[in-house]
């Protein structure tokens, strides 16, 4: 085996590199190679599904562009206009409407959740991740660089996480459309290399790839035409302009005007009829993104520091060996395929540094060519290595430092793909902050018939009224609070009011709500909202009226003196273990403007001491509020209210403070035992 490692990976020998990595696979029968190709396909599927739609509803639609787009294609879908977008009462015309058209597709079939929202972008990563992989077996006929290919991409969290396939935006729509451009270029390019006629094939590949160019212009304007830009490049360097140009300049025209075709009539008739249009769609969203700028004017070399010192796309180690084996390729052996990979990914990321607006998912469309790349590399190592190791096994011979260095790297290059893969699904998985509004919705929604009654006149923030836009018939509008104090005092009302803190408060006082949400002030939203829920448990993040606190359960909070009771008829207790224990609940608003009714069921066990029985005093956040006297040996329930303002809205302390009744004379240790706490607001009923 050769010593020299760039030696020992074998390059393409085929143009228009279509080669064979491993021998075997091509002696392999046509059936056998087919049933492994679908089983590949199923694995790469799956890990795809699995990062793209695991825990996809977390954490709730985002603030920035998320949100924006989600309200553009919800106003276009209830004005039932799909060429002008309605944000609330203004059209929005900052980009072109692809993405947004297949929001009410998903939403019918899925159902209005944020995962609905989000479906169609995680099927575009799933898409994405087959076409990789085609490109793979494709440009490679290799198994094994196909699966690298994969896994190296969703290994890559700018991707992934960052205006990928799990937010409901348009840029990873608009990475595989860029793909499957660059996928139906390559086949035009391999026929024409074919010394037969393949006109029908070219044809076919012309028209796929004139629509897929055209539907990345209709999906994100300007950023639709890189991938024309990133074939005339290859084809220049390549050389392969003159001859496509000679033998099939039809192609050329095809792709051009399909193009036009599918992407033009958009924007004439926005620029001719829809005033402001044009304004945005190409002056501010095109010209002054690329002139004036937005987004970090003042770092030319943004990219390169995302790339290479952040290391948010790929190990920077993986990305300069991947990047020299292409160049060594493409210069030494002539392989159009590296040529082709190096162009795809690096006149992106020059273009756009070019451009003054600048951020992280703009050259996102060229991490498939870097995925593609890296696993090109690590396969030809992993086949290098595997020829060393057999070479080694024959000639029982020792290892040659540089067959040492080959199987180091290839470990090196597999530890840092799987390290990678598994920080993107520990990230994704790991369950996000939700939005109250956002998990108020989803219940409400998985209730059949649960209306939800507005009596909140301000607008909510920003990324909570595409929650509220979900509700559509369910949410209706009432004009005062004796109006909803009516409908909640109904026996068969089950539904939920919205209004702002003062009238809950009220609506409280006044009514026996089962449960009930305090949601703080967000964004441009200002005021205290509240969610009130009558009839039926929603659960989440809503506080039931009635809270119960069983001291035996995992549930209970002690802060200091208790020890597990055991359990007392069929239900676990707790002991106060000498005169002093304290605990924590959680309070809320109604608490402390309302005040508290509190149940207590607790016992003393007197023992042989008849004479001897105890006193209890409660504190709440170091405030006397009670003093009681639990039954000796047997439980009795103590009921008493708590006045306004002793409540904190947060975490509060309870502690009980055991005295004997006879002066002088101890308590027994572990005398006193608790079974459960109800504490609800004053006004509200026990048995509602």
């Amino acid at each position: 085996m050769p010593s020299n490692l760039a030696s020992s990976l074998e390059p393409p020998r085929a143009e228009p590199n279509v080669r064979q990595f491993v021998q075997s696979e091509s002696r392999a029968p046509h059936r056998l190679d087919a049933l492994l190709t679908l089983f590949d396909l199923f694995v790469v599927g799956c890990l795809a599904a699995l990062i793209c739609f695991t825990n996809l509803s977390s954490p709730s639609i985002g603030m920035g562009d998320e949100t924006i787009y989600v309200r553009a294609a919800q106003g276009m879908q209830a004005s039932g206009d799909y060429l002008s977008p309605l944000v609330d009462t203004t059209y929005f015309y900052g980009k072109p409407p692809l993405r947004m058209w297949l929001t009410p597709p998903a939403t019918s079939l899925l159902g209005q959740s944020s995962f609905a929202l989000r479906a169609p972008d995680a099927a575009c990563g799933v898409l994405l991740a087959l076409l990789l992989y085609s490109f793979a077996r494709v440009m490679f006929r290799s198994r094994l660089t196909g699966l690298l290919s994969c896994v190296a991409l969703f290994g890559c969290s700018a991707y992934v996480l960052n205006h990928g396939p799990r937010m409901a935006v348009i840029d990873s729509l608009l990475t595989l459309l860029f793909a499957s451009v660059m996928f139906c270029a390559w086949k035009v390019f391999a026929e024409l290399a074919r010394s037969t006629e393949r006109h029908e094939s070219i044809l076919l590949w012309s028209v796929l790839g004139g629509i897929g160019s055209g539907l990345c212009i209709l999906a994100k304007s300007g950023a639709g035409v890189v991938p024309l830009l990133v074939l005339a490049v290859f084809a220049l360097l390549s050389g392969k302009l003159r001859r496509l140009w000679r033998e099939a300049s039809w192609s050329l025209w095809t792709v051009l005007g399909l193009t036009l075709l599918i992407s033009s009539p958009y924007f004439l008739y926005h620029c001719a009829f829809s005033n402001g249009a044009c304004k945005n769609l190409i002056g501010l969203e095109v010209v002054e993104r690329a002139i004036s700028g937005f987004h970090n004017t003042d770092k030319p070399l943004f990219y390169f520091t995302r790339i290479f010192a952040d290391g948010a796309f790929f190990p920077p180690l993986l990305i300069l060996g991947s990047m020299a084996y292409g160049l060594y390729l493409a210069a030494f052996r002539r392989s159009s395929a590296a040529l082709f990979l190096l162009c795809w990914a690096i006149v992106p990321v020059l273009f756009y540094s070019a451009m003054a607006s600048r951020l992280t998912w703009y050259i996102t469309p060229a991490a498939p060519a870097v995925a593609l790349l890296i696993g090109l590399l690590a396969s030809d190592m992993t086949h290098a290595a595997v020829r060393s190791i057999l070479g080694w096994a024959e000639r029982r011979s020792f290892f040659t430092s540089s067959a040492y260095a080959l199987v180091l790297l290839v470990g090196l290059a597999y530890y840092l793909l799987g390290k990678n893969v598994w920080a993107v699904y520990e990230n994704v998985s790991a369950e996000k902050e939700r939005l109250k509004i956002d998990q108020l919705v989803h219940s409400v929604l998985n209730e059949p018939d649960f209306p939800v009654l507005r009596l909140f006149n301000d607008e909510l923030a920003w990324d909570e009224r595409a929650y509220l836009h979900m509700l559509g018939d369910r949410l209706r509008e009432i004009a005062s609070l004796e109006e909803a104090v009516a409908e909640a005092s109904s026996d068969d009302f089950k539904g939920v009011v919205l209004t702002d803190f003062h009238q809950a408060i009220e609506l409280i006082r006044r009514t026996s709500p089962l449960e009930y949400s305090f949601i703080a002030p967000h964004w441009d939203r200002a005021r205290w909202m509240t969610a009130v829920s009558y009839g039926k448990s929603l659960g989440g993040e809503m506080l039931s009226s009635l809270q119960r606190i069983d001291f035996g359960s995992e549930s209970f909070e002690p802060l200091f003196g208790w020890e597990s009771g055991g359990s007392l008829h069929g239900r676990a207790v707790r002991k106060m273990t000498g005169s002093h224990a304290g605990f924590l609940v959680r309070g809320d608003f109604a608490y402390r403007h309302l005040g508290t009714t509190v149940s207590l069921k607790s016992a003393y066990l007197r023992g042989r001491s008849k004479a001897l029985t105890a006193k209890l005093k409660l504190y709440i956040n170091d405030n006397f509020v009670e003093s009681i006297e639990p039954n000796s040996n047997g439980f009795s329930v103590a009921q008493f209210e708590i006045e306004p303002g002793v409540w904190q809205a947060g975490t509060n302390s309870l502690v009980f403070r055991a005295e004997s009744t006879v002066e002088g004379t101890a308590l027994p240790e572990h005398s006193l035992i608790f079974d459960w706490m109800i504490l609800r607001p004053v006004g509200v009923e026990s048995g509602k």
